[in-house]
């Protein structure tokens, strides 16, 4: 994840603001929706029709498994993107997560749940339809948008942006994912970092001694870490960023024993065994 880069414009999303919709047309905008009317007649304003209409794009979401229209599902997406509610939340994560459904329909389920917890990510604005369905993302296209906002707010259950931010490690890190799939969950998980910090499980951090003062530290999990090293009873310390299933050799000035510290805690003690290089 950590060589995927924030970058790119938002895309524009149609959704048409006006007067606040009538239940009745709230109800005939759901009915349009479910019809799957791919060029969003009727339901373009869904998002402002509140719990009713974050029943109804769940309710799309839900049906969405064997979909590949661009259009249909952009506009789709469009609608998701403008609404924060608890059951386009869950229908995101059951459709993202569906290796059954179409890996387009993955990737606006990837793109929906994102967009519940912040409004304001959106897509290159010059990146068509093929590019974002076929390609892996080599850097990430997103971008903050201070001017969006949620048309109506339904709020999202308790630790939500945790159990999101878990998804998304879940399908970027599952190598039987489509690799568009996966970039795209990494993407959306990088932009949660700020919220719910990355972790990896600390025994799969390794540190041993080489020769002299050179020393080794292991990744041995699926995620890019940061470790700082501490030579103890000096004041020699350094960052190392380790790469997945890689290791990062580095030398000390000083000679004594390391100690390795993750998330500030100290997890790996190694003395030099003073061994000739």
């Amino acid at each position: 994840m950590r060589n995927l880069l924030v970058a790119g414009v938002l895309l524009a999303l149609p959704v048409v603001l006006g007067a606040q919709p009538t239940p009745a047309q709230c109800t005939a905008a759901a009915a349009a929706l479910a019809a799957g009317n791919r060029y969003a007649e009727g339901w373009e304003r869904i998002p402002q029709c509140g719990v009713q209409g974050g029943v109804a794009i769940a309710n799309a979401l839900s049906t969405a498994k064997t979909v590949t229209d661009s259009i249909y599902l952009r506009y789709l997406l469009g609608a998701a993107s403008r609404i924060r509610d608890g059951n386009v939340w869950q229908a995101a994560i059951t459709l993202s997560g569906d290796k059954t459904a179409t890996h387009e329909s993955r990737v606006i389920g990837l793109l929906a749940l994102l967009a519940q917890h912040d409004v304001a990510a959106g897509l290159r604005i010059n990146l068509s339809w093929n590019q974002l369905m076929t390609l892996p993302w080599e850097t990430c296209r997103f971008r903050p948008d201070p001017g969006a906002f949620y048309f109506s707010d339904n709020s999202l259950p308790g630790g939500a942006v945790n159990t999101a931010a878990a998804h998304f490690d879940t399908v970027a890190d599952d190598v039987t994912n489509h690799p568009v799939i996966r970039t795209v969950a990494g993407c959306a998980r990088a932009m949660l970092l700020s919220e719910v910090p990355e972790t990896v499980d600390p025994s799969l951090i390794q540190l041993s001694y080489v020769c002299g003062t050179k020393f080794r530290v292991n990744d041995l999990g699926s995620k890019w870490v940061d470790v700082t090293y501490q030579v103890q009873s000096t004041e020699e310390s350094a960052v190392l960023v380790v790469g997945p299933q890689a290791e990062k050799v580095f030398w000390t000035d000083e000679t004594g024993t390391v100690v390795l510290f993750y998330l500030g805690n100290a997890i790996r003690t190694t003395a030099n065994g003073g061994t000739a290089c």
